[in-house]
C-alpha cells in the first residue's frame, strides 16, 4: 500500500495505427482511493530526424534559423514548423529543402515577448521507397530589449585585506571586476550576470549583480571572485563569454544577451587569494607546480 509499481513493455514489430493500453488493478481497493498512472513512450527507430533548432532565448526583431538533420537518405521531404506564440497566435512556416538535403527556415521574431512552443511535422520517402512521418516539440523564449550595453568594460583587480591574510597570502587579489555602462527605458529592478572563461573555453568563475536602474545610463559591476580564478588553476588572459541582461519588472525576461564581450589582462592566477580554507596549503602547491 502507498508504493510505486512499474512495468515495462517492448513491442518489436509494431504495426501502423493506433495502440490502446488498459491497465487492471489486482486486489481490493477503497472507494474513495486514487490512482495517478505515469506513461513514458519511447521508439528506437533508423530513421532518426534531430532537430537544430536556434538559442533558446530570442529577441524581437531578430532572424531565428531552424533546420532538420537526417540521419538517413530521404526523397521528397516536407515539412512544417507550427509556432503557438504568447499572444494567442500561431505561426506556420513551411521547411524548404536546401542543398545539404535537410529542411530550413527562417522565421523573423514577432513582438509578442513570451514563451513560444514548436511543433515540428517532416514527411517523406526513404530510399527503400517507404513513407514515413516524424514530430518533434520545442520551445523558445522571445524578449524585448528593454535596457542595453552601451560602452565597453572596463576591469579593476581588487587587492584582499593583507592585514588580515595569511603570510603566503599578502599581496594577492580578492577579486577581479568588470565594469560598463547600461542604457535602459525603464526604473526598476535588473540583473547581470556573466560567465568568465579561459582560453580553452572552460568556466573560470561567474558573478551577477542585482541593480536598480534607472531611465538612461546606469553603471553596472560584476565581481568575480579571486578563489575561483585560483582554484580553477589557469592563467589568463580571460573572456567574459557570456553576459546576460534580465528585467525583473516584469518577472525575469531577458532583455539582452552578448558574447565575448571583455577579453582581461594575463593574469597568473596565483596573483589571486586561495580560499580561506587550506589557503597557505594551496599556495603552497600552486607553488610547487611551477
Amino acid at each position: 500500500a502507498g508504493g510505486e509499481l512499474s512495468a515495462r513493455f517492448q513491442f518489436l514489430a509494431p504495426r501502423p495505427g493506433r495502440w490502446k493500453m488498459q491497465i487492471k488493478t489486482t486486489g481490493e481497493m477503497k472507494p474513495d482511493a486514487m490512482m495517478k498512472v505515469e506513461t513514458n513512450v519511447q521508439f528506437d527507430s533508423s530513421l532518426a530526424v534531430a532537430i537544430e533548432e536556434p538559442e533558446m532565448f530570442q529577441q524581437v526583431a531578430a532572424k531565428a534559423m531552424f533546420k532538420t538533420k537526417l540521419g538517413f537518405t530521404a526523397t521528397n521531404l516536407t515539412g512544417e514548423l507550427r509556432i503557438a506564440r504568447a499572444d494567442g497566435v500561431t505561426d506556420s512556416l513551411r521547411l524548404v529543402p536546401g542543398s545539404d538535403g535537410n529542411l530550413t527556415a527562417a522565421y523573423l521574431i514577432p513582438d509578442a515577448p513570451g514563451t513560444v512552443a514548436l511543433e515540428w511535422f517532416v514527411r517523406g520517402m526513404t530510399a527503400e521507397g517507404k513513407s514515413f512521418e516524424r514530430a518533434a516539440t520545442g520551445i523558445i523564449a522571445i524578449s524585448k530589449a528593454t535596457f542595453v550595453l552601451n560602452s565597453a568594460f572596463t576591469e579593476r583587480p581588487i587587492p584582499q585585506d593583507d592585514a588580515a591574510a595569511s603570510p603566503q597570502s599578502v599581496g594577492r587579489f580578492a577579486s577581479l571586476t568588470l565594469s560598463a555602462e547600461l542604457s535602459a527605458q525603464f526604473a526598476g529592478d535588473a540583473m547581470v550576470g556573466g560567465r568568465l572563461v579561459d582560453a580553452r573555453g572552460d568556466l573560470v568563475a561567474t558573478a551577477s549583480s542585482y541593480v536598480n536602474l534607472k531611465p538612461g545610463s546606469n553603471r553596472v559591476t560584476l565581481t568575480f571572485d579571486g578563489p575561483d580564478i585560483f582554484e580553477h588553476g589557469a592563467n589568463g588572459p580571460y573572456r567574459l563569454s557570456d553576459l546576460v541582461l534580465i528585467d525583473q519588472t516584469k518577472g525575469s525576461a531577458l532583455s539582452a544577451r552578448y558574447h565575448d564581450q571583455h577579453r582581461t589582462a594575463a593574469y597568473d592566477f596565483r596573483s589571486f587569494q586561495a580560499s580561506t580554507v587550506d589557503s597557505d596549503a594551496a599556495l603552497t602547491d600552486a607553488a610547487d607546480d611551477y
